[in-house]
């Protein structure tokens, strides 16, 4: 029972000891927004489209029904570069994250998929964004919203993320958030 009881107190301190190394090379680790995949508005694909004027008037009506009945919902996936410069694994289990759009934060979430980034290496974190263009934009005129989507400038996209590590089972978030760099 002994020896069951200090391998057991071994095994611990060794995996606290993992996730203080991980929970310290994810300090080093840079962010970055690598591309916006799948954007749809209401269900229809906004990808490869520069105005109203590109969609059927079978997604026209669909689009003025959703705006209508203030459920206009867009989702994407932003994939975030996570770059370790660090010379040992880092790995978050966790991550807040805001989406802003010049000086306006339009959605918010969390991720809780486990993403280890290898020592010199990267790994992407994907972000699942769904939100309410009509909640988020409220006050701005349908034409300030089909700007918004169709004029889709992915270089005003604004993230920030807060990480959060493993610790003795819980899990601890980074101090404050981490700006994103956006090089789309």
């Amino acid at each position: 029972m002994k020896k069951f009881s200090l391998l057991l107190v071994l095994f611990i301190s060794l995996w606290s000891c993992k996730a203080y190394k991980e929970a310290r090379a994810l300090e080093n680790c840079e962010f970055e927004l690598q591309d916006v995949v799948s954007p749809r508005l209401a269900g229809i694909s906004t990808k490869d489209k520069n105005s109203v004027t590109d969609l059927s008037f079978t997604d026209l009506a669909g689009l003025m029904n959703a705006y209508q009945n203030g459920k206009l919902n867009f989702t994407c996936k932003l994939n975030v570069k996570a770059y370790n410069k660090s010379q040992k694994n880092a790995a978050l289990n966790r991550m807040d994250w805001k989406l802003g759009l010049d000086k306006l934060d339009v959605a918010e979430g969390t991720t809780n998929q486990r993403v280890e980034i290898p020592a010199g290496g990267s790994a992407i974190v994907p972000v699942d964004v769904n939100m309410n263009i009509a909640e988020a934009f409220s006050g701005k005129s349908a034409q300030e919203i089909a700007d918004f989507v169709f004029g889709l400038d992915k270089s005003k996209f604004k993230v920030k993320v807060k990480p959060y590590f493993k610790v003795g089972g819980k899990q601890v978030p980074m101090p404050g958030y981490i700006n994103v760099a956006n090089k789309l």
